[in-house]
């Protein structure tokens, strides 16, 4: 196994120096910046490795989990945009359970400048437009609760009429502690969240959190590594699979739903 260390750069070599080795008759790349790395994928194929590719869109289309490179055996991805809608409707609904009209959301980023962030962003508001939900405050978490608990706490303490705070499972998290310093109850805000974590459906079993929705790191790692094993000792490509056929309810955790899943990772 091989870690770019979340740089792009240092990925892209990591897989030069795969190919320039002749050990390896198979690689599965989860892409740090999908665009960054597309050349020497394509090259890793035409030195005759075969290549899975999963978890994030290795192209410069975030809006399919089509693949955008020919030659691969399986593309097994989520699609940031098809997230992003999922989460504005269920904010939506969040806030019609309330009745509130506006609904005055705090909104977290992971990281507000990466392209899958500005994807899920542009979704979430393209689904939220013309309804009650107001977005008045934003924040990063870089995808780290204390992070998170900090800027939660910021925001908190600007807008005092914050209804509701979505984002990640580990945005959550830092919310409910941030929430928590100030003296509130966590009640007294409407969560809703993406990931899929442990974490977030035990929150949804206790009310705290009031949807999620899924993402799914394990059943995508496992999908990979059958679609290479297919690719390697059948000669059978998988092409496209949808890591997400099949969960329950449109891969959204609710309290109605929650007992259908299972926490994709601890959270």
């Amino acid at each position: 196994m091989f870690d770019g260390n979340l740089d792009p750069a240092t990925q892209a070599t990591l897989i030069e120096a795969v190919i320039a080795s002749g050990d390896y008759d198979g690689m599965i790349v989860q892409p740090i910046y999908g665009p960054a790395i597309m050349d020497v994928v394509a090259e890793a194929i035409d030195a005759g490795l075969t290549v899975v590719n999963i978890d994030q869109i290795l192209g410069e289309d975030f809006t399919s989990g089509a693949t955008q490179l020919p030659g691969l055996a399986s593309n097994i991805v989520f699609v940031p945009t098809i997230l992003g809608q999922k989460l504005g409707e269920q904010t939506v609904e969040a806030c019609a359970s309330m009745n509130l009209d506006p609904c005055n959301v705090a909104y977290l980023h992971d990281l507000k400048t990466s392209s899958v962030s500005i994807a899920l962003w542009d979704a979430f508001s393209e689904a939220t437009a013309g309804t009650p939900v107001t977005v008045v405050a934003e924040g990063e978490t870089f995808w780290n609760p204390a992070a998170a608990q900090t800027a939660v706490a910021d925001i908190l303490t600007a807008n005092p009429d914050i209804d509701a705070i979505v984002t990640s499972d580990q945005g959550l998290q830092g919310a409910v502690l941030a929430i928590g310093d100030s003296g509130a109850a966590v009640g007294d805000y409407l969560l809703v969240g993406y990931g899929g974590s442990q974490w977030a459906l035990d929150a949804i079993s206790e009310g705290i959190v009031y949807s999620d929705v899924i993402m799914a790191p394990a059943t995508t790692g496992r999908l990979g590594m059958e679609a290479m094993i297919a690719a390697l000792r059948d000669g059978n490509d998988m092409g496209d699979v949808d890591p997400f056929a099949d969960f329950p309810n449109n891969g959204v955790m609710t309290p109605d739903t929650v007992d259908q899943f299972t926490g994709e990772w601890p959270g």
